[in-house]
């Protein structure tokens, strides 16, 4: 299980994924610009409108600290990618396909559905693989307060779901509180305090994780961000983590991302790179 709880920590649908990556729409704005200007007259105007009223997307991907926003009520999100992790002492770990549903289902609030993903964990002569546990959860948005700051709750649990090497046969619970603020233009800044009860040979581990973030919106459709993520059990060796990656607007309700870290710990993953994408319905 201290496997999968690293691979958990490290960038699957839940443990892991943003300071707000949030998508920025300048490239698309543009082209209904344009859209406008050919067809003219009322069916221009309806359709720069259209792209006037989406609401700006924003996942809990690519880094480790979720948003502190909800999905739009009546909306369905669709998160999920992949990541490959290289472990200490030649062990190796990839996850597939860190699939998040979120449902908008009120002004302040979304239900979280992180379905089973397959994990394929190698290294020391042995090698595991299968799906893992299923993640059910909702997020409460508290902000944003007076002073510009957004905050979010996130109440869950894994279930127990998962092949017998990957899973950890009862109901482990978590929170997370996570909060972003915008800075001066171009820049925001966001982090995150979760607390997890993973279940380990038995035994609850509670183990609490720290997350900053810095972000960048690099004009156009790219945001970049620079991450620090902390692990910190009550059983086992603390790991530090830096983690950097781009997020790619490729509609107002769409995008792609590219992220990668390494440990700045013994105990931390020499390397991990992930790819991946969300999609709002």
């Amino acid at each position: 299980m201290s496997e999968l709880w690293q691979i958990k920590t490290l960038g699957g649908v839940r443990a892991v994924h943003p300071h707000r990556v949030v998508t920025r729409r300048h490239g698309t704005l543009v082209h209904w610009l344009v859209l406008g200007f050919l067809c003219g007259g009322t069916a221009g105007a309806a359709a720069l409108a259209s792209a006037a009223e989406e609401p700006e997307l924003v996942t809990d991907r690519p880094d480790f600290t979720e948003s502190s926003v909800v999905v739009p009520r009546g909306h369905v999100q669709f998160e999920g990618g992949l990541t490959w992790v290289d472990g200490e002492a030649g062990s190796t770990a990839f996850d597939i396909p860190e699939l998040l549903v979120r449902w908008g289902v009120a002004r302040r609030s979304e239900v979280r559905l992180g379905l089973p993903g397959y994990f394929r964990v190698g290294g020391g002569g042995q090698r595991e693989a299968g799906f893992g546990d299923t993640y059910l959860g909702v997020k409460y948005q508290l902000g944003p307060t007076r002073g510009g700051l957004d905050l979010a709750i996130i109440p869950a649990v894994s279930l127990p779901t998962g092949e017998r090497a990957l899973t950890s046969d009862t109901v482990d619970p978590e929170v997370k509180l996570t909060w972003a603020r915008e800075l001066a233009k171009p820049w925001s800044v966001s982090g995150m305090f979760a607390f997890f009860w993973p279940t380990e040979d038995d035994r609850r581990n509670f183990t609490w994780m720290p997350t900053v973030s810095l972000a960048r919106a690099l004009g156009g459709p790219w945001d970049a961000f620079l991450e620090y993520a902390g692990v910190f059990p009550s059983r086992g060796d603390d790991r530090h983590l830096l983690h950097h990656g781009y997020a790619y607007a490729i509609s107002p309700v769409s995008q792609a991302d590219l992220h990668l870290g390494l440990g700045l710990s013994r105990a931390g993953p020499d390397f991990f790179i992930g790819c991946g994408y969300a999609v709002r319905h």
